[in-house]
């Protein structure tokens, strides 16, 4: 038997064959044959022409999958990236400006696109790379003349697991779920729409597997551990034996649990919130039970125009958000540019290490005509629901009474204006530096409330890059520094009376959802695929036991042994 680890992104345990899939990885876009140029005029209606193509296949597709499909929402984000005039124009300048042909023209646009999304940090946005990409197939099989294989010329068994380089949103939509019984990627991303179609099929997931997936071939029989992110290539008796039943038993019990409140043993209701990027994601955070959004992250809608969207603009899209949340509370990051979120029409000066340079709270103060906008905005639109402002990268007091200076003058405005606004929206921080970490106490008197973003919390403690190779494996969640430093947020939060919810990947952790309790964590918010697991591990966990097991815990000195301690209490 051969275990390959990999990253759990759908739970449930299945077995059956392998089914090596040769479909066009997203990564490579545009090899058939680039056709002569015509002329500017000619090959800019050739380039139109295969956007209206495309998009008639995709209209056609969301026909065949009908209103109440969950991939709707996806592929209406598809259909916008389509016919985004802004699309067309830098193609067409390219076009004109350089005599190239369409296919030419397209693809050096297509490439800027993809690159820009696959430098930012935020997984969410990091992860719309692989939906540019899949538009760009789709616009590319016309533009070529030359059908892309899809999963239709393959003949796939019941039983059958899907191992792939990697898959587009539109091969996951297109699967059978009479016959797919898993899938398994080399690379991936855990926020990637193809990803979350799969979850909301139910279709057992692991991605991240590299090149040891090389070692399988067609028909191999196996076995996933979606949740555990396991993969057995011919198990064993003992190992099908020890699985059996488990993986179909916790699944049901995890949807079953999907509209309920999450309350601990001990009577305590923790929220489970949604991380969210716009009007798009609503529908499918509440059918996974988001208690609300414990972050709105507002870079999408400056990233999406061509200029800084003006106030009411602003204003339509919180509003809009807050009436169809119905009455949920809502957690809006202010604008959360720099590092590895770049805005086109605002250029940043090169920096030797952007992540650790201008960004965040930083520019927002430097251009404060900017803030305020966003805050006026915000405070219009909570007439309509239950708003909290937050925000980002704080770390000093200095940058925490300048930003609620700015809500003061904001309000103050507001009253001239003859708008309704809502004069007591609570402000927070994101707790996600070292230095922020350790003036908590002095934070927690200024701040209504801290919201801990462990992405960055963890890198910046641990001096290490998640998204750097060499140093990786150092960006651990169990490192008992962590713990400690976490502890004590909280400790001081709860001292001065604020709440404290995390909204970083290591909330959605499923072996630490025990210590987080025993902590007193008081709300979670996660990517919503993962919202009905956490629930879960709130609900099951035995009065006492999570104290009990952050006690053991902090008196670890090393994230390995964390970590199998957390395994050993889990199972």
């Amino acid at each position: 038997m051969v275990i390959i680890q990999g990253i759990g992104i759908a739970p449930g345990v299945v077995t059956g064959k392998a089914r090596i899939w040769k479909g066009k990885p997203l990564g490579v876009v545009g090899s058939g044959a680039v056709q002569a140029v015509t002329t500017p005029e000619e090959e800019v209606r050739r380039f139109d022409g295969a956007v209206s193509q495309a998009v008639l296949e995709l209209k056609d597709l969301m026909t065949i999958l009908g209103p109440e499909d969950l991939s709707m929402d996806i592929l209406d984000t598809h259909l916008e990236l389509l016919q985004d005039p802004q699309l067309a124009q830098d193609v067409s300048d390219k076009i004109q400006a350089y005599n190239l042909s369409a296919q030419e023209a397209f693809l050096e646009v297509l490439q800027h696109y993809v690159l820009l999304f696959e430098a930012m940090e935020d997984p969410y946005l990091k992860a719309r790379a692989d939906d540019i990409k899949d538009m760009g197939n789709r616009i590319l099989k016309y533009l070529q003349q030359a059908p892309f294989p899809t999963q239709e010329e393959a003949s796939f068994q019941a039983g059958t697991i899907l191992i792939a380089e990697d898959l587009s949103p539109t091969d996951v939509i297109k699967l059978d779920t009479k016959v797919i019984a898993g899938i398994v990627t080399q690379k991936g991303n855990s926020t990637s729409h193809a990803f979350i179609i799969a979850r909301a099929k139910g279709i057992p997931t692991i991605t991240g597997c590299g090149s040891e997936l090389d070692q399988i071939s067609d028909s191999d029989f196996m076995m996933l551990d979606g949740g555990e992110g396991k993969v057995f290539l011919y198990p064993t008796k003992d190992t099908l034996d020890l699985y059996a039943g488990n993986g179909q038993a916790t699944q049901a019990k995890v949807i079953q649990l999907t509209p309920t409140v999450a309350v601990s043993n001990n009577g305590k209701q923790i929220p489970v919130m949604a991380n969210a990027s716009g009007l798009e994601d609503l529908d499918r955070i509440w059918a996974y039970g988001a208690e609300g959004i414990g972050l709105l992250r507002t870079e999408w809608l400056f990233m999406s125009k061509d200029r800084f969207p003006n106030e009411e603009e602003q204003f339509e899209l919180y509003s809009n958000l807050a009436l169809k949340s119905k009455g949920k509370p809502l957690t809006i990051r202010t604008l959360d540019i720099g590092g590895d979120k770049p805005l086109p029409y605002f250029p940043l000066p090169p920096e030797t290490n952007p992540f650790l340079g201008y960004r965040g709270i930083r520019i927002s103060m430097d251009y404060p005509g900017l803030f305020q906008t966003q805050v006026k905005a915000i405070l219009r639109a909570a007439v309509f629901g239950q708003f909290r402002i937050l925000l980002p990268m704080i770390a000093t007091m200095e940058e925490l009474r300048w930003a609620r200076k700015q809500v003061s003058i904001a309000i103050t405005s507001l009253q001239s204006s003859g708008h309704a606004f809502e004069s007591s929206v609570p402000v927070g921080i994101m707790i996600e530096t070292p230095g922020a970490a350790l003036i908590a106490d002095l934070l927690a008197r200024e701040a209504d409330f801290f919201s801990l973003g462990t992405n960055d919390l963890i890198q910046y403690t641990l001096a290490a890059d998640r998204m750097n190779e060499k140093v990786r494996q150092l960006y651990d969640p169990f490192h008992p520094g962590i713990w400690r430093l976490i502890k004590s947020i909280i400790d001081q939060a709860h001292a001065a009376g604020l709440k404290v919810s995390m909204c970083g990947e290591m909330a959605a952790h499923p072996l630490v959802t025990i210590p987080l309790l025993g902590l007193g964590l008081d709300a979670f918010s996660l990517n919503p695929t993962d919202i009905p697991l956490i629930k879960n591990n709130i609900q099951k966990t035995p009065p006492g036991l999570a104290e009990k097991v952050l006690a053991n815990l902090l008196k670890m000195d090393h994230a390995k042994a964390v970590q199998s301690y957390l395994k050993e209490i889990t199972t």
